[in-house]
């Protein structure tokens, strides 16, 4: 039960349900349920379509993202309100797919590891950053590198969201959506009609699938977009990914990709993580080839799976000037990658088309000057 799907009862269509529901899953989360969520739109009553489209806004940052209504309530799926909640919505829920390797890899850190999924404000900033305790019922965190805050029917034109401190070298954080960058402290946002104020913090590298999808089965043989946030202070940036075949126990046996990806200095390189071995009942492991509990097991994903690992694109974002060169370093071996810029957020993001990297395997750097 501690790793399945649960919920905080049944809520009711409201706007201090939504609310609520903050405080309510970092407490189950911090309490070592991390699979959870709320009911969004409300088990009961009807919500309204303002309500409904907020709460799926909301929701997908939820690790257990459901709509779950009573049978006597009205109909509500999005297509019954119009063509306004329609688009918001199907936006919202295009961003739950595109981050699922994320999600995916959160979700292994927590089975594994014992890492919560849904962290409060004050998880990595304890005694460095005082100013979170005011938010904490209105903001949480996805991990270590993604927060979220929620909106309500008193939210105006603006709102403020706090973006905690998280080192002695903190770079900020960068709007998910629009890619503008803030220091940490209380920040003043625009509230848009198309999503909640989400914000990523520097030095992050997220990995998503940008193709939309009608289920993420359908999604196992795209390949990957990896976002690089710098860290301007650092010139740094770092994050992980976990991939294996997604349905089945294989990688217990070590059939999985668990890596990190570093930039540092206008330079991108990968690694491979580790995963500690668990002891699991003598029925369970019967047949299996599992490796014995505490043994540090790097994976590898067999081609047998067919699971695509490609990276389709590299998007590096806040850099300080335009890169002129793109290269893709490998065994002594140098090319010339593709690449296009843009502005984003008074900065510069350069989108590198193509690069030939595949998850799990290494040895290779990504440059640019």
């Amino acid at each position: 039960w501690r790793y399945g799907p649960i919920w905080t009862g049944d809520n009711m269509g409201k706007w201090d349900h939504l609310t609520i529901s903050v405080p309510m899953l970092l407490s189950m989360s911090m309490g070592g349920l991390s699979y959870v969520g709320a009911d969004v739109g409300g088990f009961f009553y009807d919500p309204s379509e303002e309500l409904l489209t907020r709460w799926h806004q909301f929701g997908i940052w939820y690790p257990f993202y459901r709509a779950h209504a009573h049978l006597e309530t009205k109909r509500r799926e999005p297509w019954v309100l119009g063509e306004t909640c329609i688009t918001r919505v199907r936006e919202a829920v295009s961003t739950r797919y595109q981050m699922l390797p994320t999600w995916y890899t959160r979700m292994m850190e927590f089975t594994e590891m014992g890492a919560p999924v849904l962290r409060p404000l004050y998880f990595d900033t304890l005694g460095l950053d005082h100013g979170v305790w005011p938010h904490i019922d209105t903001h949480m965190l996805v991990g270590d590198d993604i927060l979220v805050r929620v909106v309500d029917d008193k939210t105006g034109a603006t709102t403020e969201v706090y973006l905690p401190k998280m080192s002695a070298t903190d770079g900020g954080w960068y709007d998910f959506y629009t890619l503008d960058r803030r220091p940490a402290g209380l920040a003043t946002v625009p509230v848009a009609a198309e999503y909640v104020p989400t914000m990523v913090r520097a030095g992050t590298v997220l990995f998503k699938k940008m193709r939309r999808r009608r289920s993420s089965g359908a999604q196992i043989g795209d390949p990957y977009t990896v976002e690089v946030y710098t860290n301007p202070v650092t010139n740094t940036a770092t994050g992980r990914v976990f991939v294996d075949d997604f349905n089945s126990y294989d990688y217990k046996e070590g059939q999985f990709v668990y890596l990190t990806m570093d930039c540092e200095a206008s330079t991108c390189s990968s690694k491979p993580l580790s995963i500690q071995a668990k002891s699991v009942p003598e029925n369970e492991a019967k047949g299996r080839n599992w490796p014995a509990a505490g043994t540090q097991v790097q994976g590898q994903l067999p081609a047998t799976k067919q699971v695509n690992l490609a990276v389709e694109r590299v998007v590096l974002i806040g850099l300080q000037a335009a890169p002129t060169k793109v290269t893709f370093e490998k065994d002594g071996q140098e090319t010339e990658l593709y690449f296009t810029t843009r502005p984003c957020g008074g900065l510069v993001c350069a989108h590198v088309k193509k690069p030939p990297i595949v998850l799990g395997q290494h040895g290779w750097n990504l440059k640019w000057v």
